[in-house]
């Protein structure tokens, strides 16, 4: 058995689950905000935003004056995303290893749902974090800490 690579993989995530932010519809419902009006909406778009933080009856009016403030910033994120502008990542590290002459890749478990524009500390905390996800994981299959530590782990600054 032979450690060949290890490597930080980052790509789209291709099914991001953006609900913390809200979602778009057609039909205008307490709390939507109207696209058209904003200037956003596109002919064959829907024309609502559906915050997913709306204001709550129980809620003081400077609570809910906040609320509906943090929902025009979930609009103004949501628009930005679907402008491109920002991306969801999914995150993983991958080993490469062979075994009886075969081949193998081994990956940690990827973390999803990582927004493009979190800041190069907090990206470089996920790649750390699924790197070490994978060491445990290569221990466990057999690998000592000095044959991990030996590879250059490529993707890691």
């Amino acid at each position: 058995m032979k450690l060949l690579e290890i490597r930080i993989e980052i790509k789209e995530d291709e099914y991001p689950d953006l609900s913390f932010l809200g979602e778009f519809g057609s039909r205008w419902q307490k709390y939507a905000i109207d696209r058209k009006l904003k200037g956003t909406w596109n002919r064959g778009e829907y024309e609502y935003f559906y915050p997913a933080n709306q204001p709550e009856p129980e809620m003081t009016s400077r609570e809910k004056h906040i609320a509906w403030d943090e929902c025009e910033q979930d609009f103004w994120r949501m628009e930005k995303y679907s402008r491109g502008d920002w991306t969801m990542l999914l995150i993983r590290a991958v080993a490469i290893v062979k075994i009886n002459d075969v081949i193998q890749k081994i990956t940690s478990g990827g973390i999803g749902g990582v927004e493009s524009d979190s800041g190069d500390d907090y990206i470089n905390y996920m790649k750390q974090s699924e790197l070490s996800e994978l060491k445990s994981i290569l221990k466990e299959i057999g690998f000592t800490t000095e044959e991990i530590e030996e590879i250059n782990v490529e993707g890691i600054e």
